[in-house]
């Protein structure tokens, strides 16, 4: 399958690409998470209908956030390979929901748990979504 984007952690650990669907496949696109240093494929990912659009590491490699032709976004967890919460949508004024891009920003901390901020562009319009999470909430 053809690689449509590459992510890197920022430790270094962690390695994805994601891919568009195999052509007599299920239609859903792949992300593959690797372990750099092992050379070795951790996790294989699905949840996007279509091809994968970005997929970016969250500064502490624990979130991987990707987003698909299908308009969506999605968050991975990376302690265990799987999606956290589903697939989320935004509004835009169509009503319909195409995000193009997605990418982490500055983590705080609140205590022991970690507060996680994900800004998300879309298609349609010039608009930025922040969609704000922790680990409690997930």
């Amino acid at each position: 399958a053809e690689i449509t984007c590459v992510g890197v952690s920022p430790s270094g650990r962690l390695v994805s690409s994601g891919q568009m669907p195999y052509a007599l496949g299920d239609g859903f696109g792949s992300i593959y998470v690797w372990d750099y240093a092992q050379q070795t494929v951790l996790y294989v990912l699905k949840g996007h209908k279509g091809s994968i659009l970005s997929c970016k590491f969250s500064e502490d490699d624990r979130w991987l956030i990707s987003t698909g032709s299908d308009g969506k976004v999605c968050v991975w967890d990376m302690e265990v390979g799987q999606m956290s919460g589903g697939c989320k949508e935004g509004p835009t004024s169509d009503g319909r929901v195409m995000a193009k891009w997605a990418t982490w920003c500055p983590m705080e901390s609140q205590g022991r748990r970690p507060k996680y901020t994900l800004c998300v562009g879309y298609e349609k319009e010039i608009r930025v979504c922040v969609w704000e999470f922790s680990i409690k909430t997930m």
